[in-house]
């Protein structure tokens, strides 16, 4: 008898601290101003799966706890009592993740910037140069250059299908320019930098499923 009331206890306690962890993350992912896939993405998850924890269906691991406790500016121990439903949450506003529109037009103005040199660059070694057939090349340039700072803001705000999408970006239109600038200069076997394209975007396809593995986990 005693086993049985011992296993009933355990029951609720894991189904109470689910309904703890589940209000928890509710509440403090609406006062962020969050929507459940915005959140989902910052942690490298689906938003389905946030749905589940905030139902009660399942609750994150501890690492993951940790990252949504960083997010939220409280403690883990907050995050999976009850203090983190009773308690009013407060952030400071410089402390606040960022928008979507804002993480949007920053990006846009880091990439224009970087066109803005190219233009730059291509005005001014046209006024020093007698031979300006090759100067559209630092338009090219600006291709790779940009994937660049997007890599660097998507390893900031965004999510593993970014990162892989700008790295992809930077590695076949760094070769793409490289090929250019090989054919310019009467360079032979330029074409074999796609193939090292190749290797890379497999080594790079391989890292983000394993990271993405690794994090299910």
């Amino acid at each position: 008898m005693n086993e049985i009331n011992n296993y009933n206890n355990e029951i609720n306690n894991e189904q109470n601290v689910r309904s703890i962890i589940a209000s928890n993350l509710t509440k403090y992912r609406k006062n962020l101003g969050l929507t459940q896939l915005e959140l989902a993405e910052k942690l490298n998850y689906s938003d389905k799966t946030l749905s589940k924890w905030e139902r009660g269906e399942s609750i994150p691991d501890i690492v993951t706890l940790k990252q949504l406790a960083s997010i939220f500016g409280v403690s883990v121990d907050v995050l999976i009592s009850e203090e983190g439903t009773s308690t009013a949450f407060v952030r400071k506003k410089d402390k606040k993740p960022p928008t979507r529109r804002k993480i949007i037009c920053v990006n846009l103005l880091s990439v224009a910037l970087v066109w803005l040199v190219a233009v730059f660059i291509f005005v001014l070694l046209s006024l020093i140069l007698k031979d300006q057939s090759k100067l559209w090349l630092s338009f090219i340039y600006a291709i790779p250059v940009s994937g660049i700072v997007l890599l660097v803001f998507s390893c900031i705000w965004g999510n593993n299908i970014y990162r892989f999408l700008f790295t992809s970006l930077i590695v076949w239109t760094s070769s793409l320019s490289v090929h250019l600038t090989m054919n310019l200069f009467n360079v032979q076997n330029g074409y074999m930098l796609y193939f090292i394209s190749i290797v890379l975007e497999i080594m790079a396809f391989v890292f983000f499923i394993i990271l993405k593995k690794n994090k299910k986990n």
